[in-house]
């Protein structure tokens, strides 16, 4: 429902069917949008232009979707249509929806007309990302077909919606789209083309010229941050723009392929709306405003690729300080805690990808090992992939190394966003306050570990040669004596007995000579030497 400088065909007073004119709110080629009483009410009356049959057909469609369809919320609701079997200027065809404020004014006011603008495509892009799972897709988005009816973002203008089983009107080499905003696919084969990373395109050029002053239309083509005057940024100040500039970038790829689909459209929004609370030095904007000067047209690739380096460069600084952070949490309970620099990679990253495509991969980890020389080390990890292009995929772990029971992986998450994004920020930040939130279990399971091999001093007093060795133990029951590479060894005096415990946790029993009923006061090792009570 855009402005248009047609002549009206309609005027002021006139009565249309039940309806009777009082200000023309825009309208198209296609139809006039009115706002129109009936009695007590007044809404605001679409009235279709012409007698077409494909016309007639799309505008049964839009009805079709309004009453069967749509969502509850995020749509200008349907409130009443008349499809008559034949069309007269007497006698039109109607639809009416409640009367909403077009989103360019509603915006005109705000305090902060950009960021406002932002919460306002979120929003849409949600109620887009809904529809687009039940295959709907809208195929005219720009700013005049958006709105804001009671206090919320809602869509409108759903003439040249695409669902599933409608019937096909599209023809070949038929433009299809708003012009300035539609994709070029839309253009070249809209009967083939799919709609929904067109959708994508037009509402990322959408979100351009809300967010800008005083431009009605975009610029042309794919947006790439390095051309000044397609970005956001040049034109207005906001924190991390350059995430904003980046997102239109990839929206408005000319392989549709490229671009991202709604749902993450959405939620890329969301998380540059809601930044880390914590901002730290070497946050992503740093590397992205050197990248900022690199702003000259005709970008050579081996800039582009410097540029994504750097942002990888600094999402990997940014995992040190976050594990540093842990490193100090470790230390209260294992004092030589620290960083390592590049430990092994315990997680996959969620996805299989060809090692042709896997630009860099780093990992990082923060370690905390026990005292003893039969050491428990226990491991927190960050790795970090940057696949082609500008994918990048994270993971991490928890990972326990035990001497006889063997390696363990207690925890692992993988996650995937594009370098230099609000996402990735908030996906790092996440990582690594679920490590620091799992660790004081971690903490227990390790210390599990160590209460079955306390330190052998503290149990043990040898002396002799090893073929007589002669063998003080505790008169507890169930006590751990000695470790070799062999195991740990277990007096077991209930049951007249030595047990062995290998690496991994397998248990070996070994029988001490002469069995139960022997003198309890003394235990013959099966490979030699004696084991007697401390009195």
């Amino acid at each position: 429902m855009a402005r248009d400088e047609r002549p009206p065909r309609f005027h002021v007073g006139a009565t249309l069917g039940p309806w009777q004119l009082l200000e023309r709110l825009g309208g198209t080629r296609n139809s006039e949008v009115w706002e129109a009483s009936r009695g007590d009410e007044a809404l605001a009356v679409k009235f279709l232009r012409g007698r077409g049959a494909t016309r007639y057909q799309r505008f049964k469609d839009e009805v079709r979707f309004l009453r069967e369809m749509a969502p509850p919320e995020g749509v200008l609701p349907w409130r009443d249509s008349h499809l008559p079997e034949r069309i007269t200027p007497a006698n039109p065809a109607w639809l009416a929806m409640p009367v909403a404020r077009r989103i360019t004014d509603a915006l005109v006011n705000a305090e902060q007309p950009a960021r406002e603008a932002v919460a306002a495509v979120r929003d849409i892009a949600f109620t887009l990302a809904g529809l687009a799972g039940r295959g709907i897709a809208h195929r005219d988005l720009k700013p005049g077909n958006l709105f804001r009816l009671d206090g919320d973002w809602v869509v409108g203008d759903f003439g040249l919606v695409d669902y599933p089983d409608k019937p096909e009107l599209t023809v070949p080499n038929q433009k299809l789209g708003p012009a300035h905003f539609v994709a070029d696919e839309m253009i070249d084969h809209p009967d083939t083309a799919d709609p929904h990373p067109a959708d994508v395109f037009s509402l990322a050029k959408t979100l351009w010229v809300l967010c800008v002053p005083g431009q009605d239309y975009p610029p042309s083509g794919q947006q790439r941050i390095e051309v000044a005057p397609a970005t956001i940024g040049h034109w207005v100040g906001l924190p991390y723009v350059e995430q904003l500039d980046l997102l239109i970038e990839r929206a408005t790829a000319l392989d549709p392929a490229s671009r991202p689909t709604m749902a993450h459209f959405a939620a890329e929004l969301t998380a540059w709306l809601n930044p880390p609370r914590e901002r730290r030095a070497a946050d992503l904007s740093v590397a992205a405003a050197r990248i900022g000067a690199l702003s000259e047209a005709g970008l050579r690739v081996k800039q582009l690729r410097d540029r994504r380096r750097e942002l990888f460069t600094a999402a990997v600084a940014q995992i040190e300080q976050h594990l540093a952070g842990l490193v100090e949490k470790l230390a209260t309970v294992f004092p030589d805690a620290n960083h390592h620099q590049n430990p092994p990679l315990m997680s996959d990253f969620g996805h299989d990808t060809e090692p042709e495509r896997i630009e860099q991969q780093v990992t990082r980890g923060a370690f905390g090992t026990n005292a003893d020389s039969d050491a428990v080390t226990l491991m927190l990890g960050i790795g970090a992939q940057w696949i082609a292009e500008d994918d990048a995929r994270y993971c991490a772990w928890i990972h326990v190394e035990d001497r006889y029971a063997g390696s363990r992986l207690l925890w692992s998450k993988a996650a995937d966003s594009a370098l230099g994004s609000a996402q990735q920020n908030k996906m790092l930040a996440s990582l690594r306050d679920e490590l620091a939130e799992r660790l004081p279990e971690t903490v227990e399971f390790v210390a599990g570990r160590l209460e079955l091999r306390t330190d052998r001093e503290r149990y043990a007093n040898w002396s002799g040669e090893e073929s007589g060795l002669r063998f003080s133990y505790p008169s507890a029951t169930f006590a751990p004596f000695a470790y070799n590479d062999a195991g740990c060894y277990v007096v077991d005096t209930g049951n007249h007995r030595i047990r062995r415990f290998g690496p991994g946790g397998i248990e070996l029993e070994w029988q001490a000579q002469g069995g139960r009923g022997t003198a309890e006061s003394q235990l013959d090792h099966p490979m030699g030497g004696c084991f007697t009570h401390e009195r």
